[in-house]
């Protein structure tokens, strides 16, 4: 087996992230995929290996056994890619806030990157949902997540499904509406007719129900609807 080339490549006219994404990266931070991923593309060249072989092995998808290499390192390419795309989009930034967990948030950046223009729950994205328990990311003292990976993929899976299927009147109210209340909007949405199971959509509104803007902006989605999903929502006081 070949040695793989160090993470690190030095230039002098590297963007001042990349400073940051380095220490990130030594400290073995879940923020260092992202920085990396900003760094390259700050740079417009591959400064920074945003997946050292380290990461994938210590970092956020610690191995347990059950989850190939392969694996993990898909994740971890697909967590990078959702933290860079709430990093560009105010309302997907205000969906991943809704919840201050490092495992929700993590769980949510994987979902953004997944799901990203896809409209409704498939198989492929279940298994990856699977994937993220029961270990999720080492937080701060060693300590294991519970559900709330799980939770904040389910968000960010129902936000994405939200997105794609906004049709011209959603996108008008949520141009005049702040983010968090536009991020209320788009989960709603999506979760409405994706036929995901009962457990992912309890998780991903008692997350919106927890905060008044993104609760305001699901009643409004959730007050066109009607029969039995509007019921469902009624039991969050929605």
């Amino acid at each position: 087996m070949s040695k793989r080339k160090s993470a690190v490549q030095f230039g002098a006219d590297e963007p001042p992230i990349c400073t940051n994404a380095r220490a990130a990266i030594a400290r073995n931070s879940p923020a260092a995929l992202g920085l990396a991923t900003q760094c390259n593309a700050q740079a417009g060249r591959k400064v920074i290996d945003p997946l050292p072989a380290a990461y994938v092995s210590t970092g956020p998808v610690a191995l347990i056994g059950r989850t190939s290499p392969e694996d993990a390192r898909m994740i971890v390419e697909k967590a990078a890619k959702g933290a860079a795309i709430a990093s560009q989009n105010a309302n997907v930034a205000a969906a991943r806030a809704l919840g201050s967990d490092g495992n929700y948030r993590w769980g949510f950046d994987v979902a953004t990157g997944v799901c990203q223009g896809m409209s409704v729950p498939g198989p492929g994205q279940t298994a990856i949902r699977n994937k993220l328990g029961p270990f999720y990311y080492n937080g701060p003292g060693g300590v294991k997540g519970t559900n709330e990976a799980m939770k904040g993929y389910d968000v960010g899976q129902a936000l994405q499904h939200g997105i794609t299927k906004a049709d011209d009147e959603l996108k008008a109210a949520m141009a005049a509406a702040p983010p968090n209340e536009a991020a209320g909007m788009l989960i709603a949405n999506g979760i409405s007719g994706s036929g995901s199971p009962v457990d992912t959509k309890v998780g991903a509104m008692q997350i919106v129900a927890s905060n008044a803007g993104a609760s305001a902006g699901a009643s409004q989605v959730i007050a066109k609807k009607k029969g039995l999903w509007a019921k469902f929502l009624a039991l969050f006081g929605l």
